[in-house]
């Protein structure tokens, strides 16, 4: 009886502990993010075919059919209405509570200590290898880890009842807990044989044997969920095209690519997963004390774990080699839970999604790491443990801001065209076309493509397929492109517009019936201007200036602001007098341009820094920003990082606001110019780069960095 008080007591201290620090997570930035990428997808198959459960042959999405439960929370939040972000939320926060309360009784269960086990449940929630777990496209990835987590949690915890009855239905219950997580994103199969290695862990090869065969029941009960999941699969990818089969290959091509690639597990995953995120995660805590307030409760919080749960571990000589089978078994479950990634090259040069299910057997390998140190002295173990908390808290934070501003700046683009158009959904209407002057949607992170149609038709609530093209070089937003990997272009003539010359093929087919080019007359269309700082203008005049009240109450619940002056989001750093610009400051966090003409980032691998650099894709590329220069002396630096040939690199301008700089070369990647202060603005200014194409494949220099600031 004192046992079960005592384990309710700890379980109680985890669930509040765990829920704190996740609190902690959104408290600095809350939650006003919105959709970014794969929501948008989402919502428009609710809109334009009804909502749905599951992605089978016959669903809108039948390329997801080997997660046949990818939509299921994105359906429950749907059917909230106009507030799905905030419900999206708390499903996302709910996920993070119950999977750090699963790893801690996992850990628990392996230890028998809490106040590891809770150390190790909030340390796996703030994890900082991965660089996606707060955006709302995670959303039904940690759901699904906290499932699949939850199941091993329940499996392991069943093999402690006395009762046989209540074990075999706890273990059924684990067996559908684990189905479920693998069947909304199939990763966590992988996941599978954690019971067995920890399990061992915790016992060694002859002890681990004698109880297993007694647990026949839980094991058998475990191995048919286990063999349901790994047999749908399996089916799923042999009965024809899917999007995870054709980002991988077939069997044979995947399993040769994952042999090729082991090297790179321990040069590029296994060196985040372990070293490079915690120093990512200091960085970020760093560039983020003005959070000092939360900071300073997380640390409170952490301390008072040690008051409730003191560290007591015996120094007896024979638990030595315990603590190095948990490392061991921790390190295993780490490689297990990245392998599916080793498949596609893509993942391998991305820190997004990748490491959220390895970051469970990482956790492990700090909770070993935490035993053997209380070993030698507990305060050791309360240290690592406390500074695991820090790293990770700026990691979560560092991305609670960065997706979240890129969210606001896609909410003023969506504001400003539902104000300036805001009958574009209404029977009759013109088309639009968007003229985009700030560059902005060429970027993937940025309503780039079929992302703007899908989040407009969702807010309209009816369909609208706008087409938009990004200066300079007028170049159409889309991710088709030429043989050559050339955007197509727009062009504008006395007749009307021409949208997508040079490419022939339909745009994403199986959701679309856009072919191109098209071609517009100017009688036929409502153009629209993305403004350089954002803000939308409507170059075509029309009759409706107002949307209706209930138009305007729908999209201030959506979009959390209205009108659109609400919804502006600013350029950065404003009032500085310099202005340094890089493409990403940490690996995974891709920093959008304000400006266009440039392929998506790009980052060198491994790398203590690694490098971020964006290829011009187009005769013109350039950025905006806002100063407040100085009186004097300015200097201008741009570094490249490669350049697709050396004519290409000779033939590099730069201008600033239309007046050309002299940028000559201080080494071999470098340019610098000097100028007087007084070709800067008082506010927004403009660089513009030309370089000539490479025939081939439409590229010529690629940019590191560009600084300007006063001598």
């Amino acid at each position: 009886m004192l046992a079960r008080t005592r384990n309710a007591a700890s379980s109680v201290v985890a669930i509040v502990y765990t829920a704190i620090f996740v609190g902690l997570i959104y408290g600095p930035v809350g939650w006003s993010m919105m959709g970014l990428i794969e929501e948008w997808d989402i919502f428009y198959l609710f809109k334009k075919f009804g909502v749905f459960y599951i992605a089978d042959a016959s669903s809108p999405m039948s390329e997801q059919r080997i997660r046949p439960l990818i939509a299921l929370p994105y359906t429950i939040g749907y059917l909230f209405g106009p507030n799905v972000f905030v419900v999206l939320h708390v499903l996302q926060a709910t996920s993070l509570v119950l999977k750090g309360i699963a790893v801690a009784v996992i850990i628990d269960w392996l230890l028998a200590n809490r106040l590891i086990a809770i150390f190790c449940g909030l340390i796996f929630v703030v994890y900082p290898a991965d660089t996606m777990q707060m955006t709302l496209r995670a959303v039904h990835i940690n759901c699904a880890l906290a499932l699949s987590v939850g199941g091993i949690a329940l499996l392991l915890d069943a093999t402690r009842r006395e009762g046989r009855t209540i074990r075999l239905f706890e273990s059924i219950f684990a067996g559908m807990v684990f189905l479920t997580g693998s069947l909304i994103y199939e990763a966590g199969l992988f996941l599978a044989p954690l019971p067995l290695l920890v399990w061992w862990a915790r016992f060694g090869w002859s002890r681990a044997a004698a109880r297993l065969r007694a647990q026949i029941g839980p094991v058998a009960i475990w191995s048919s969920a286990v063999a349901i999941a790994a047999a749908y699969v399996l089916a799923m990818s042999l009965s024809g095209s899917n999007y995870q089969m054709d980002v991988t290959g077939d069997h044979w091509t995947m399993l040769r690519d994952v042999v090729a690639r082991i090297p790179l597990l321990f040069t590029i995953a296994l060196y985040r997963l372990f070293a490079h995120g915690w120093y990512d995660g200091f960085r970020m805590l760093l560039s983020h004390l003005d959070f000092w307030p939360w900071l300073a409760a997380a640390v409170i919080a952490a301390t008072s774990l040690l008051l409730i749960f003191p560290t007591r571990v015996s120094k007896n000589n024979g638990n030595w080699p315990r603590a190095a089978r948990i490392i061991v078994a921790g390190l295993a479950t780490a490689i297990l839970g990245y392998l599916p990634y080793l498949t596609s090259y893509s993942h391998l040069m991305t820190s997004q999604r990748t490491y959220l299910y390895a970051a469970v057997g990482a956790t492990i390998v700090i909770a070993g790491s935490m035993y053997a140190l209380a070993k030698i002295r507990p305060s050791f173990a309360a240290l690592l443990g406390g500074l695991c908390l820090l790293s990770g808290l700026g990691s979560q934070w560092e991305q609670m801001a960065h997706y979240t501003a890129l969210s606001h700046r896609q909410r003023m683009i969506l504001a400003g065209i539902l104000e300036a158009a805001p009958d574009a959904a209404s029977p009759g209407s013109k088309r639009l076309l968007i003229i985009d002057r700030s560059g902005s949607t060429s970027n993937t992170w940025m309503l780039r493509g079929l992302e703007m149609r899908n989040a407009l038709t969702w807010l309209y609530g009816d369909e609208v397929s706008p087409l938009v093209c990004t200066e300079p070089g007028l170049l159409f937003s889309s991710f088709g492109t030429d043989p050559a990997g050339r955007p197509g272009q727009c062009i504008e003539s006395a007749a009307g517009w021409e949208v997508g010359q040079g490419l022939a093929e339909p745009v994403h087919p199986t959701v679309s019936d856009i072919h191109l080019p098209v071609y517009l007359a100017h009688s036929d269309l409502q153009l629209l201007a993305i403004e350089p700082d954002g803000h939308v203008a409507a170059l075509t005049p029309t009759a409706v200036l107002q949307p209706s009240a209930s138009a305007a109450v729908r999209w201030r619940k959506a979009l959390g602001c209205w009108p659109a002056s609400a919804c502006m989001f600013q350029l950065p750093n404003a009032a500085s007098s310099s202005f340094h610009y890089d493409f990403g400051k940490y690996w995974g966090l891709d920093d959008v341009p304000w400006g266009g003409g440039w392929r998506d980032e790009e980052w060198n691998l491994p790398s203590l820094n690694p490098v971020s650099w964006s290829w011009m894709i187009a005769p013109e590329a350039n950025l905006w920003f806002k100063i407040k220069p100085r009186l004097g002396r300015y200097s201008f630096r741009i570094r490249l990082y490669y350049w697709i040939s050396q004519d290409a690199k000779n033939s590099l301008t730069i201008s600033l606001n239309g007046n050309r700089l002299d940028a000559k070369p201080v080494n071999a990647d470098s340019l610098q110019a000097d100028f007087d202060s007084s070709m800067l603005k008082s506010g927004l200014n403009e660089i513009r780069l030309k370089a000539d194409q490479d025939a081939k494949n439409g590229l010529s220099v690629a940019v590191d960095q560009v600084i300007i600031q006063p001598n």
